[in-house]
């Protein structure tokens, strides 16, 4: 019999769905107390907590990685995975020391691990989940798979199995359609960066304050690991080891960021995590919050039914694809593999309770930088000439990861590891043209390479002002042109000529804009 209080229920809607981004860096936990089993450690006492009010979400690190230092006995310093986790305690599947004099420094490593924030309400965690994705289109959640295992018991009497189980639990098929405002998905997808606060095309750069003195909210410039790196109300989010090299910016009206992006070689690159947020009507900023429906007790007893949130960790970027049209905005296509879906825990505090677009972290107060790349707004290089006559045209940057999964894993929910294969680059132009220069190239045995031959796609947002303040860059060589097809067009109009190249080595790639890209102090 359906209840009178389930038919009453407001149903979630799409209009109470959103989606964020949480960047994934090292967490840096130091002076932890080692417990009497030697094998968790408490982290009230640990400086950085002492400091800057967060607390960790529970469970959320289960399967990461943790660089672990016992400052007393060397002998246990290492590298241990995380068993599980509460607000204020970490557990290890290894002892981390043999006494509970040991002093212990931590550093939960970047891969699946969300940074954490300070609460916005007292006793209930959040992440760093106030950043704006952009200017989205359309967002395919990631899908959670379960393989079910049905055995047979050597039993008669019926054809049905006698037993079934679940075994490991698989994330796939996220992506996202977007809009392209900034060059900060091609640090996902490329691996690395260096960021300044000095001039690659003109404009203003962003001021700087003193090394190690922290103020307000914004970012500051680690100048001797060249990243950014979030502050909430004077404090460093995640905490790092890092305090003293880190200088205060100061956003000068106009001012811009100039990020070199660089390719990543190893087994490792870049994550992000997605929280999707799915909220009813009328829910007032004080019980912004997980199970807010109810006494936590209570809560804990029944589903979650006013605000439900999903955190999708280790998301990153298997393809990337860039297209442009005649007439249109500069568009990315992301396809992504993701470690992990984990659903947020009683008393969790979506988004940082931030309920307003214009106050996510990168929303920007001035528009122009808000709005997109243009297709009137490109350049294309080619043949060591500049093509004015390119119709549509895409390129599309492949990293060929597979999940993996190694023995220890501790939770079936979580993948070990992405391990990126073969790097690719594939580039494709629809043109008019006005002479046989395609025909020679797709003929011509050597890669086109050097000074006078790269492959150039540039976007800026303004091209009529003698300094380009917005944009972004990229440069090939040792490119081959791999097809050139031949039309005959029954209008008896212009020849429109589909060109695919294949480049072997990135040049350069190079944003210039007020998008701040957090990143770890170890970089990946």
């Amino acid at each position: 019999m359906t209840t009178t209080a389930i038919l009453t229920d407001e149903v979630f809607t799409g209009a109470g769905a959103s989606a964020t981004m949480i960047p994934e860096c090292d967490i840096y936990l130091p002076n932890c107390d080692l417990s009497a089993t030697f094998t968790s450690v408490d982290i009230i006492q640990a400086d950085s907590l002492e400091s800057v009010a967060m607390s960790l979400v529970p469970n959320l690190y289960v399967g990461c990685m943790a660089k672990v230092v016992n400052t007393v006995d060397s002998e246990f310093s290492g590298t241990y995975m995380i068993k599980s986790n509460t607000t204020n305690s970490i557990t290890f599947a290894e002892a981390l020391g043999d006494t509970e004099d040991d002093r212990i420094d931590i550093t939960i490593l970047s891969f699946g691990s969300p940074s954490p924030a300070p609460n916005v309400i007292t006793g209930k965690p959040t992440l760093l989940a106030d950043n704006w994705l952009g200017l989205v289109n359309t967002i395919t959640p990631p899908s959670v798979e379960v393989e079910v295992g049905q055995l047979n018991l050597a039993l008669g009497g019926s054809r049905n199995f006698g037993y079934q189980f679940k075994k490991g639990e698989t994330v796939s098929g996220g992506s996202l359609d977007i809009s392209m405002n900034n060059g900060s998905w091609l640090y996902y997808v490329l691996g690395d960066y260096t960021v300044s606060n000095g001039s690659a095309g003109g404009g203003t750069a962003h001021s700087l304050g003193g090394s190690g003195s922290l103020s307000g909210n914004g970012v500051a410039l680690d100048t001797t690991a060249d990243r950014l790196v979030r502050v909430i109300d004077g404090k460093e989010y995640p905490p790092s080891s890092n305090i003293g090299n880190l200088q205060m910016v100061t956003e000068n009206t106009g001012g811009y960021f100039v990020y070199n992006f660089t390719e990543n070689n190893g087994d490792s690159l870049p994550s992000f995590a997605l929280e999707l947020t799915y909220e009813k009507t009328g829910l007032a900023d004080a019980n912004y919050y997980v199970g807010s429906e109810g006494t936590s007790t209570d809560a804990t007893a029944k589903p979650i039914k006013d605000i439900y949130a999903k955190v999708f960790t280790g998301c990153q970027v298997n393809s990337m694809t860039m297209n442009f049209e005649e007439g249109q905005e500069l568009k990315t296509s992301l396809d992504l593999v993701t470690r992990r879906a984990f659903d947020a825990p009683i008393d969790y505090t979506p988004r940082r309770r931030v309920r307003t677009n214009t106050s996510l972290f990168n929303y920007h107060s001035d528009d122009t930088n808000n709005r997109p790349y243009l297709f009137s707004g490109g350049q294309i290089q080619l043949y060591g000439q500049t093509i004015a006559r390119v119709k549509t045209g895409s390129l599309t940057i492949a990293n060929n990861i597979t999940p993996q999964r190694f023995i220890g894993q501790s939770s079936r929910e979580v993948m070990s590891a992405h391990i990126p294969a073969q790097r690719t680059y594939d580039i494709s132009l629809t043109l008019l043209i006005t002479d046989s220069k395609v025909w020679e190239e797709l003929r011509k045995e050597g890669e086109s390479l050097g000074e006078g031959q790269r492959l150039t796609l540039k976007f800026a947002k303004d091209l009529d002002n003698a300094t380009v303040d917005d944009f972004i860059e990229l440069k090939f060589n040792n490119y081959l042109t791999q097809s050139v097809s031949i039309p005959f067009p029954e209008d008896k109009g212009a020849l429109e000529v589909e060109v695919t190249l294949a480049a072997r080595t990135l040049e350069s790639a190079t944003y210039q804009g007020d998008w701040k890209i957090l990143q770890s102090a170890s970089g990946v």
